[in-house]
């Protein structure tokens, strides 16, 4: 039912749309077997990426929205205790699967939240706090995963999706010429200001787990405006009482009831994150990790030398949106060999078209942030263009085979061609072969998911016709019917992966890009959190790191 909800979405989403909070109501109910898990939660992540379909929810639709996610949380972390009281290994593929729903929980929450008008997250914000803080699996202390949610929550609250997408992923220190720089550590932020040592300028930079914020400043100006403000404010319109700055939080802070240490839920009365809509209370105990975070202490100063420009360097350079890689390669009629596959520079009409569904074309020149190894120095050693997309919480770029430089005398563009794809966990097949196509043409030890895609009735489509399709026009009197095609999975015999299209599923050009990327975003996930537990040597105990998380760590390593 949920892959074909998934397949509907993408068909018919005007019909769906309308059905939505209702299926929301039925999901919320269900949060049990972890093979389960994966396909609701996958549907529900799959929606973040169609906007046309949830732009017109209110707050009560949110909150169940993020109740799905949360009750997963809730329901992983019940069943870590049950385990950790239970002698024995957990199976790689069970850990493994288990992970990866606690993963995709946190990143359905990430990706709405962020979608969300400052007005929303004002009316859920309290709501998802309660919630995350509910689902820690310590009593005592904020899980990191938490803690690296909270974040982005306090982070972005004032933040429009339009400023997130064109932030930059890693930070940018200016060109001040000479500089005095100090850095000071506040919870789990540093806060660093670059200043001219021969001019008024100075770059304030605050960096978290979530996110890195800059702002140049004139410090004179600066000092004078704030002074002209404090003097000029009225005296009534200073804030009498919590309320008044609760309803407009500061960038970064958390909201007057939460920073003292006070229950939520004295201050202001919540609806519980299982049960929308009913009304409850939380006693102290529910809100007591937030201790936590609550105790904010006044900066503490770094002191700067190699190890500590080294880790800050790190940390710079670590992206703030998930960044992920796959392959495209194009089967011709035909062909069944790798060599003859490396070697196509051109496509069908159809397979173009479907490239261009995919994302954007990007210059590799031109490119900045994650590129995917491919070469951005203008040489075009990897081809001029590549394929990306961008979401609020992802980054793909794609390796795409026929954009690339092969040619049949220049076997060192064959072999750089294979060496990126090669080590692509996911790969998307357009075949046009008229035969199956084997998992092992393109040999790889990271040939987890293949994605294939097939013409269903093997005709390859003449240009106008898939142009005319792609742009959703209808055809003409006597045209021949839309083409169709069928889109499955084949995944590596170990990977207990599965997806929507482990069965095949049809679709037609205007809907097939979005559904193979959303395939392509999940296996990726999937399988770097299945090497992630393969890798221990605990049992497939292993815990994933995300980038967000990743800098967490390295922020504590400072502290």
């Amino acid at each position: 039912c949920l892959h074909g909800l998934s397949v509907a979405m993408l068909e018919l989403p005007g019909a769906l749309v309308h059905m939505l909070s209702g299926i929301f109501e039925q999901l919320v109910k269900i949060y049990s077997a972890a093979q389960l898990s994966v396909h609701l939660l996958e549907f529900v992540s799959s929606i973040s990426r169609e906007p046309r379909l949830y732009t017109g929810f209110h707050t009560r639709d949110y909150r169940v929205l993020f109740a799905v996610a949360i009750n997963y949380i809730r329901f992983h972390n019940n069943q870590r205790r049950r385990e950790s009281s239970l002698m024995g290994t957990v199976s790689v593929n069970d850990a493994a699967l288990d992970q990866y729903v606690l993963v995709m929980a946190y990143q359905v929450i990430d990706a709405y939240y962020l979608s969300l008008s400052s007005t929303l997250k004002a009316e859920i914000l309290d709501h998802l706090i309660v919630g995350l803080l509910q689902t820690n699996y310590s009593r005592n202390s904020l899980d990191e995963v938490n803690e690296v949610c909270l974040d982005m929550v306090l982070q972005n609250y004032n933040r429009s999706s339009e400023e997130i997408l064109t932030t930059s992923e890693v930070a940018v220190k200016e060109e001040f010429g000479p500089v005095v720089e100090r850095s000071w550590i506040q919870h789990n932020s540093i806060v660093t200001i670059r200043a001219q040592k021969e001019g008024p300028l100075a770059q304030i930079m605050i960096r978290s787990s979530s996110g890195t914020t800059s702002r140049v400043v004139d410090l004179p100006a600066e000092v004078a405006r704030k002074f002209t403000e404090r003097i000029e404010q009225p005296l009534g319109s200073m804030p009498t009482s919590p309320q008044s700055e609760l309803s407009k939080p500061t960038f970064g802070s958390l909201p007057r009831s939460i920073s003292r240490g006070r229950s939520i839920s004295r201050s202001r009365r919540l609806h519980s994150t299982a049960a929308p809509g009913a009304g409850s209370s939380y006693s102290e105990a529910d809100t007591l990790p937030l201790d936590s975070i609550a105790r904010l202490l006044r900066g503490e100063l770094v002191q700067h030398g190699n190890a500590i420009a080294r880790s800050l360097r790190i940390f710079d350079s670590t992206p703030t949106v998930d960044a992920h890689k796959v392959s495209v390669a194009y089967v011709g009629p035909g062909q069944t060999t790798e060599r003859e596959i490396l070697l196509n520079q051109q496509g069908s009409p159809a397979y173009w078209n479907f490239l261009h569904g995919l994302g954007k074309i990007k210059r590799l020149a031109r490119m900045e942030g994650f590129s995917a190894g491919l070469d951005t120095s203008g040489q075009d050693t990897d081809g001029r263009y590549t394929i990306g997309w961008r979401d609020l919480i992802a980054n793909l770029v794609f390796h795409v085979g026929t954009l690339m430089p092969a040619q049949e005398n220049r076997q060192e563009q064959i072999i750089r061609k294979k060496a990126h794809m090669g080590n692509d966990y996911v790969h998307i097949i357009f075949n046009e072969s008229g035969r199956d196509y084997d998992l092992n043409t393109i040999s790889s030890h990271f040939n987890f998911v293949q994605i294939i895609v097939t013409p269903v009735d093997g005709l390859v489509a003449s240009h106008e016709e898939t142009s005319s399709r792609l742009h959703g026009e209808l055809p003409e009197q006597g045209a021949h019917e839309v083409q169709l095609y069928k889109v499955r999975t084949q995944i590596n015999p170990e990977i207990p992966f599965i997806g929507p299209a482990a069965e095949p599923k049809v679709l037609t050009l205007t809907a097939l890009p979005a559904f193979v990327r959303s395939i392509a975003i999940h296996a990726v996930i999937f399988s770097q959190v299945y090497t992630t537990c393969k890798s221990s040597e605990t049992g497939g105990e292993a815990e994933y790191v995300s980038l967000w998380h990743a800098r967490l760590q390295i922020i504590k390593r400072i502290r």
